[in-house]
């Protein structure tokens, strides 16, 4: 007969089982999106960059005018999935995702009520 204290072992092992696919997943995720990505929008090189580091992510960009890099609004990375927004008058949000042969970011930009297309190509 079974008692509770000779499953508690076997509990165990599933928690950690289901945390070690939840940390498989999100290192996938990092590596499809952790680096530096550059696209063009509104006739404008942009460049940006994800981190994940310590369970949480990053991120900041630089447009070719500007020179100087801003950190993202609301990002959020979800397997292949980013979205976060730039700092902008209108406001500025990106939903993107990276390609299976990860190399190119596609999406688009919700600018002034309309979504725009929008495509970033892996630099780093």
């Amino acid at each position: 007969m079974f008692t509770k204290s000779c499953l508690a072992p076997v509990a165990a092992m599933a928690v950690l089982a289901g945390s070690a696919s939840t940390v498989a997943a999100q290192d996938h995720a990092a590596s499809m999106v952790a680096g530096t990505w550059a696209g063009t929008f509104a006739s404008t090189e942009w460049t940006f960059e994800f981190k994940h580091e310590g369970g949480s992510w990053s991120g900041r960009y630089m447009s070719a005018r500007s020179g100087k890099w801003f950190p993202m609004q609301s990002l959020a990375v979800s397997g292949n999935t980013v979205r976060f927004g730039i700092e902008a008058k209108p406001p500025v949000a990106f939903r993107l995702e990276v390609d299976k042969a990860n190399k190119a970011m596609t999406g688009d930009v919700a600018i002034f009520g309309k979504n725009l297309p929008f495509t970033a190509t892996r630099k780093s």
